[in-house]
């Protein structure tokens, strides 16, 4: 049964005098132990980095296994005080499921947890090379064009006065809008 056992022998002479009692103790552990707690990332998160920080909690002094897609990372050790972590890095953009389950002292395998997160970055702002800024003309201005960075999906939105004037895709890392 589970929990923790003393057993102990002795030995008896052809007389009948009994020797001392060898002891030992041992636990047995058939429960596998609950599932690890991601704390970081957050499920869902948008992560700026390349560099991702992985930190969970999970039965102290065990081990928790991961995986990041299809690929096994390996396993991490638990602290005493429940607590593990994992550094990965150089991740490309893209959404990234990490599973992971915990193993006791015992070699128990736990449920699986998982996070859900996604590498992404911010765009940079356009360069807008015509109308150039502060241009003084007593021309009408009929178009705006520039060049968008070339990481993005190519979606751009134009304002004047802070009022949309519309929402485009540019085939091309330059742009070129009428108004």
């Amino acid at each position: 049964a589970d929990g923790t056992h003393e057993v102990s022998v002795r030995a008896r002479d052809q007389v009948g005098n009994w020797g001392e009692a060898t002891r030992v103790s041992f636990t047995v552990d058939t429960i596998g132990p609950a599932a690890p707690v991601f704390l970081q990332p957050q499920n869902n998160a948008v992560l700026l980095e390349h560099d991702v920080t992985v930190r969970g909690l999970a039965e102290p002094l065990g081990r928790v296994h991961l995986e990041l897609g299809a690929q096994y990372l390996g396993s991490v050790e638990v602290d005493t005080a429940g607590r593990f972590g994992l550094e990965l890095a150089d991740l490309d953009e893209s959404p990234y499921v990490l599973r992971g389950y915990a193993t006791d002292r015992a070699g128990n395998r736990g449920e699986t947890a998982w996070v859900v997160f996604t590498i992404s970055h911010i765009p940079q702002a356009p360069t807008i090379t015509y109308p150039s800024n502060n241009l003084l003309t007593r021309l009408p201005v009929t178009h705006v064009s520039g060049v968008i960075d070339v990481g993005d999906d190519g979606t751009f939105r134009v304002y004047d006065r802070q009022v949309l004037v519309g929402q485009f895709v540019a085939p091309a890392p330059t742009f070129d809008v009428m108004l």
